[in-house]
Parts: structure tokens; sequence; C-alpha cells
């Protein structure tokens, strides 16, 4: 009953618009910003390498 007759195509453009608004309003970061999520996502992969390293080294010394 509510079907829309106008086709993929015209879904496709509804989408494209959807992505080019979000493209216009998103601004690349400063490089304070930049600075403070390269740390944060640093400082994240070193404590997970060393959760998995410790949990290593105790699989290791622990004898089954």
């Amino acid at each position: 009953m509510g079907k829309n007759n106008r086709g993929k195509s015209y879904e496709k453009y509804l989408d494209w618009n959807k992505y080019k608004r979000v493209v216009k309003l998103s601004t690349t970061p400063g490089k304070e910003e930049f600075v403070k999520v390269t740390k944060i996502v640093v400082s994240s992969v070193f404590v997970v390498g060393l959760i998995g390293y410790i949990l290593f080294l105790l699989m290791d010394l622990i004898p089954m």
C-alpha cells in the first residue's frame, strides 16, 4: 500500500545525500586534537599489549 515506486536508484540517491551531509559537517582535526587522540590510542594499545604479555607469562609459568 505505501510502497515507493521510484526504485532503488532513488533510494541510493537519498543515502548519498545523508553521507554528503555528514562529510560537509565534519572537519579535519586540529593539531591539538590529533595529538590527544594519538596519545589515547597509543596508550590503549600499550595497555592491551601489556595485559596480553602478562597473561602469556602467567600461562607459561603455571604448569598444566
